[in-house]
């Protein structure tokens, strides 16, 4: 069929639409000097990009310049030049690909899942595809193209991609995957203030983007990603149940409440553990696919640092279960032999563990180094002096606006061991009150230190009783092991510790410790909890400065034979050293 020709050029001939957006159109056409098929760009704005681009003060030169002069061409990212025709009508040229990456999920859900039988060395061998058709090698070289292409784009664009989804990745004819309409989405999600303009692709995006005054991040497009994984593992993206649930004009407002945590009911970090604990996901992704789902993975660079370790480590369990499974075929006729040999060998250490287990065991708790005393030894059999400037009363903390990503739920369990430990030693009784303050205060203390150090380590809620991937003391041991941390990092003396300082470290970590001494020139919790920037805004909110004095308050109450006043120890003490001596 001939349609009207959208430019006037004697070396392109158009012949067809291949695809169309909010920004522009895409046509199949023929370069006559190389005899190649190509795609061509034409911007042809809808109303609604047009009222985009007038409230940016954009025009169509300024989009097509952002799409088309990068400053490098990269293996992942479709390559594009900017040509103009013989009026001066700007469009972009880019490689034709008949392929991407939607085209073959179609092609996949027709055949739906398969059982394939391959013939190797070892002999027959029958595998299985995932629900969404895929094999599992098929899934981590698509997966691998897709991260190394982020890296690329994150890491040479500086950009964020912004609508990361099936329709934009195309295939080459090696099956490698890149990545397409890299300007225009990008600056429509960039510049766009209505949450519904820059939807983009709804089973994609990132639902802390669904707030009116969101932008899209780089974290976002590892979301993608990581709901693009749980395509080709389980056959559904990884929110599209509850994007479903939801009227088209719904989505943003339900999403919003998901990752907030408003509505009452499942909440987002929960979701993203349920869906990635599917059968159909091997366990190596497991914990990749929940990250990218939450936001921990920051930019392309690191996602494709861990999807190629996780890739690496499922290999290596592969080829341990085949090579095990290999050893077991031909041991069958040596099995009475191993029977033997083994039982003589089981024989063995069980005799060695049954000495062991008479044996008297070693006492730890008569140590006498800091780690020990906080520890192990009980708290009416220890020495250890937590040292403070001054007295500390509750004060009013503000409620925060959520818990996200953390969540009520981790507190309380957190609060549950703590309840049954913080009377056996002084980090447990410490632990137990920066998480039970947090919890009255609804405060989340998922600071950098305790983030980056929990990460692996996260629990779940499923509708109706409490399911855990992992013990629900977890998150309060992870706690008490800052505390012994900080607790030695910062020891004054023999059996003193500054506690002050301690408790900062543990909950906002030693590097904005630092920082905030270094704005305040001083080491004096009064001073450096009242800093402030360079640009003369508090480095501590009110409702830091709040909830750390309610916690050292509670905690003095908690201990009140260790925790004592740096003026009276100053005078009583043994060796005559203070906090102050140990930080001159």
């Amino acid at each position: 069929m001939t349609i009207k020709q959208p430019i006037e050029s004697s070396r392109y001939t158009v012949h067809e639409i291949s695809g169309r957006g909010c920004w522009g159109t895409v046509y199949q056409a023929t370069d006559n000097l190389t005899k190649r098929t190509v795609a061509i760009k034409v911007l042809e704005p809808t109303e609604l990009a047009q009222v985009q681009m007038q409230h940016r003060r954009l025009n169509e030169q300024d989009i097509l310049l952002k799409e088309a002069l990068w400053p490098a061409p990269l293996r992942h990212v479709v390559p594009r030049t900017l040509e103009q025709d013989d009026n001066g009508k700007k469009f972009i040229v880019m490689p034709f690909y008949s392929k991407f990456l939607s085209d073959l999920f179609e092609e996949k859900e027709k055949l739906g899942p398969q059982k394939i039988s391959r013939i190797t060395d070892e002999g027959k061998t029958t595998m299985y595809t995932t629900p969404a058709g895929f094999m599992i090698d098929e899934i981590i070289t698509i997966g691998k193209d897709i991260a190394e292409g982020l890296e690329e784009i994150h890491t040479t664009y500086r950009v964020a991609h912004c609508d990361i989804k099936p329709d934009n990745l195309a295939l080459d004819e090696h099956g490698r995957v890149l990545f397409a309409d890299m300007g225009t989405s990008t600056i429509a999600s960039r510049y766009s203030e209505d949450p519904r303009d820059n939807m983009g692709f709804c089973y994609t995006r990132a639902p802390w983007l669904s707030a009116k005054e969101a932008h899209p991040t780089r974290d976002a497009d590892t979301f993608a990603f990581g709901s693009l994984l749980c395509k080709m593992f389980t056959g559904k993206y990884a929110l599209q149940e509850e994007i479903d649930a939801c009227r088209p004009e719904e989505v943003c407002k339900s999403l919003n409440r998901i990752w907030r945590n408003a509505s009452g009911e499942e909440s987002h970090y929960a979701i993203t553990r349920r869906k990635t604990e599917n059968q159909n996901i091997p366990t190596e992704f497991r914990t990749f696919i929940t990250d990218c789902l939450n936001g921990n993975i920051r930019d392309g660079k690191e996602g494709r640092q861990l999807f190629e370790q996780a890739a690496k480590k499922y290999e290596e369990n592969r080829t341990l279960q085949a090579a095990i499974a290999s050893f077991a075929r031909s041991a069958g006729r040596k099995i009475g032999i191993a029977f033997v040999a083994g039982a003589a060998l089981s024989a063995a250490v069980l005799s060695a563990q049954w000495v062991r287990f008479y044996s008297p065991p070693p006492d730890f708790s008569q140590r006498a180094d800091l780690e020990t005393m906080v520890e192990v030894r009980r708290i009416d059999n220890n020495d250890v002096i937590l040292l403070t400037e001054n007295e500390y009363r509750p004060v009013t903390i503000s409620q925060t606006a959520g818990l996200s990503p953390f969540g009520k739920d981790v507190l309380e369990f957190a609060m549950q061991k703590g309840e049954k430990e913080k009377r056996n030693n002084v980090a447990s009784a410490i632990a137990h009150e920066i998480v039970s303050t947090a919890l009255a205060a609804q405060t989340d203390i998922s600071y950098p230190d305790v983030h980056r150090r929990w990460r692996g380590l996260t629990i779940f809620t499923s509708p109706g009783s409490p399911q855990f991937n992992a013990a629900p003391g977890y998150f309060f041991d992870h706690i008490k092991t800052l505390t012994v941390n900080a607790l030695g990092v910062h020891q004054t003396g023999t059996n003193t510790c500054d506690l002050e300082d301690a408790v900062v470290s543990v909950v906002h970590g030693n590097h904005r410790l630092q920082q905030a001494q270094k704005y305040a020139n001083s080491g004096n919790f009064g001073q450096y909890i009242n800093a402030c920037r360079p640009d003369g805004k508090p480095f501590f909110t009110d409702h830091d400065k709040a909830y750390l004095r309610t916690t050292l308050h509670n905690i003095s109450r908690a201990l009140p034979g260790q925790v004592r006043l740096e003026s009276d120890w100053k005078q009583s003490a043994p060796d005559g050293t203070t906090r102050a001596d140990a930080k001159r």
